[in-house]
């Protein structure tokens, strides 16, 4: 990651939580929701907690295409509906069933290109592998 700009970077509100600037020179918006919120409900319909998550999505990446001249001059030179995608963090995996599991992993193929759901776990997964890879190089290093 190059750069990471805050919500409060932008003003406030409306933002998203975190706007990230990665090396590849793309940009990822990052809304963060509880660690306790529920991704279904009790019909295994996506929870209104997530609906209102993915819409926030949404509205960030279209604020990201909208204000491309404010955020260029912030420090995101090249930022575009072609760099620029979304992801929601919210939920746990640990609480969801088997079919829920395969419920997020359809919704994600919906929205695949635009934006990404996860859990705070596979978050905590995929940054534990990096890190331990890291660690590998390193100690292969010495």
């Amino acid at each position: 990651m190059k750069a990471c700009f805050p919500k409060k970077s932008f003003g406030g509100e409306g933002y998203p939580d975190f706007l990230l600037f990665l090396h590849d020179s793309s940009y990822l918006l990052v809304e963060i929701e509880k660690p306790s919120a529920s991704l279904f409900n009790k019909k295994g319909d996506p929870s209104s907690e997530l609906t209102h998550a993915t819409q926030q999505i949404r509205d960030c990446l279209r604020w990201a295409i909208e204000e491309k001249e404010f955020l260029r001059k912030q420090q995101c030179p090249n930022i575009s509906a072609d760099n620029t995608k979304g992801l929601v963090v919210i939920g746990r995996t640990a609480k969801l069933t088997i079919d829920e599991v395969k419920k997020l992993e359809n919704l994600n193929v919906e929205v695949r290109g635009k934006y990404e759901i996860k859990t705070f776990d596979e978050v905590l997964a995929e940054n534990k592998t990096i890190l331990d890879n890291l660690k590998k190089i390193s100690e292969g290093e010495e």
